[in-house]
């Protein structure tokens, strides 16, 4: 059935673009944005070598990305669409643990640690359809749908347990249940499945002459399926190690389970990620506080936003939770706009543990 709705979006947007490109008072615009976020280690150890210890209570990380460009006429808007989405869930242990493999330090002697790991990952484009109504009383609503086409999925949970034997040697000993496009974890060699889903949008808003207020849910639902999606569950244990050329232990997962493809279905595959915005207007000045939620967590963060005579905007925001610092500066005209923020909660972005990029722009016709 989604898979049906890929074809029927994609008609939908070829059938309705030509009409806003010969109609009057169109947009054309594009969007870069990019959030990122882990409280064990910074992003950059993450990606690349994770040199840097993680911290004793980080336990999620998180990548958010999106690229858009479309078009819109009055109410209604159709963009092309690319996201690449990656969340990590993880008990302390389980970031100690590959920490210390990835560096070859020598587990802790007489520590037990826990191994607790959910990942999701995603990677997708296709046609995302929105629309905002007008305001009533200066109230109103928007929405949107993206029909997508996966190109990469990873879904899979990790639980168990890595204490010393006997022996005082460690051995590790879980549980995992695992979808994937592409086995990172045991490299068990599959095609890669064909996916298609699609995400709901929605938000609502408020002002008048002096406030304003917003609330957006990113995902509020969402729906996929993959028709012969790779798998592995089953038990992995550690029996086999041996010693590499510096003579650091090296531990060998073993599966003792099942390997196949299946029809997949999960509901909600993508967690919820809530905006809200309440802010005044000071002749030049605007001042609001924003706030994030996800995975559980609330980010707060206060902005101010200086405009000049002319049509520039500059802004500056703190993010509490993370301490990141956001600049931004913005240019509008009656044809035309351009914005870009920048935040980090480091000055070195190698070190960095929140990041965020929005570049956008469009063009009045």
């Amino acid at each position: 059935m989604i898979r049906m709705l890929f074809p029927l979006g994609l008609a939908t947007a070829t059938f309705v673009v030509p009409q806003l490109a010969y109609a009057d008072n169109w947009q054309l615009h594009y969007a870069i944005n990019s959030q990122s976020f882990s409280d064990s280690a910074s992003i950059h150890d993450l990606a690349k070598d994770w040199r840097n210890e993680p911290t004793p209570s980080g336990s999620i990380a998180y990548s958010r990305n999106r690229v858009t460009l479309g078009a819109r006429r009055e109410n209604v808007s159709v963009d092309l669409i690319y996201r690449q989405d990656w969340i990590f869930e993880f008990h302390p242990d389980t970031a100690q643990i590959v920490y210390r493999d990835k560096n070859k330090i020598p587990l802790e002697p007489g520590q037990d640690y826990r191994v607790k790991l959910r990942a999701r990952a995603l990677g997708a484009e296709g046609i995302r359809l929105g629309f905002e109504s007008d305001a009533n009383e200066g109230w109103g609503l928007r929405g949107a749908v993206s029909l997508l086409q996966v190109s990469e999925f990873q879904e899979g949970r990790l639980t168990g347990r890595v204490a010393e034997n006997a022996d005082g040697h460690f051995e590790g000993l879980g549980q995992i249940d695992y979808r994937y496009d592409e086995d990172h974890f045991l490299s068990h060699l599959a095609s890669p499945p064909d996916g298609y889903g699609f995400a709901v949008d929605i938000g609502i808003f408020w002002s008048n002459e002096q406030y304003y207020a917003s609330l957006d849910i990113e995902d509020a639902w969402t729906r996929f399926e993959w028709e012969d999606a790779p798998y592995t569950r089953g038990q992995i244990d550690t029996d086999q190690s041996s010693f590499d050329p510096d003579g650091y232990v090296s531990y060998r997962p073993l599966l003792s389970g099942v390997r196949g493809t299946e029809y997949y279905r999960p509901t909600n595959f993508l967690p919820r990620a809530t905006t809200g915005q309440l802010g005044m207007r000071l002749e030049q000045w605007d001042v609001s506080i924003n706030t994030f939620h996800f995975l559980g967590t609330l980010w707060p963060e206060a902005q101010l936003t200086y405009a000049t005579q002319g049509r520039m905007h500059y802004s500056a925001a703190y993010e509490a939770k993370s301490d990141r610092i956001t600049l931004g500066i913005a240019s509008q005209t009656s044809t035309h706009s351009f914005q870009f923020q920048l935040g980090m909660d480091n000055e070195r972005w190698q070190e960095a543990h929140a990041l965020l990029i929005n570049l956008s722009g469009a063009w009045q016709f």
